[in-house]
């Protein structure tokens, strides 16, 4: 469980969305039957749920540890979030993360600010007072994010296409993506 923890905590560092994937297994490890166990089912369910927390921790420490460093003050994922937040939730939000978006977020948004730690607060802050101005607007974005977040991006058609997985590519497809 503790190397489970330890994968857990490094996609958590990788994209900071794993944190909800490790908070997911540290419930299911203190929620799961522990029929087969010699052990009081209590008891075991929270070792295995504090092995996997300490995995997730010694994964997070070093960047946790580096932050506080930087910044002087704690903040144990990503200091990216906030910025993140924001594209998704700015007046020209399409649904989309768009490295165009980024730039514009930036200039627009962020460019005073001292450091990471700073643009990522003040993100958070902006990407909540847009949701707040417009709620409906936002709420029609997230069916597009539900289909950008699980349709394949043009590096991994270019990849698999490369390696010839889907087949002869049909000329309409290298026509449309402009891909020889």
């Amino acid at each position: 469980m503790l190397g489970a923890g330890v994968f857990a905590g490094l996609a958590t560092l990788t994209r900071q969305a794993g944190a909800a994937v490790s908070g997911a297994l540290v419930v299911w490890a203190a929620l799961r039957p522990a029929a087969l166990s010699v052990h009081p089912i209590k008891r075991r369910r929270a070792i295995l749920a504090a092995t996997l927390a300490a995995g997730v921790g010694l994964a997070l420490a070093p960047w946790a540890i580096r932050n506080f460093v930087v910044f002087g003050q704690w903040m144990p994922l990503e200091t990216t979030g906030g910025i993140t937040f924001l594209m998704s939730n700015y007046e020209d939000a399409t649904g989309r993360y768009l490295l165009s978006d980024w730039e514009a977020v930036h200039q627009r948004y962020l460019g005073t600010q001292p450091d990471e730690f700073a643009r990522n607060a003040l993100g958070y802050q902006l990407g909540v007072e847009h949701i707040k101005r417009e709620p409906i607007r936002i709420l029609k974005l997230v069916p597009m994010r539900l289909a950008y977040l699980f349709d394949l991006e043009g590096r991994e058609h270019l990849w698999l296409y490369s390696l010839g997985y889907f087949g002869p590519r049909a000329r309409a497809v290298v026509l449309a993506t402009g891909w020889s």
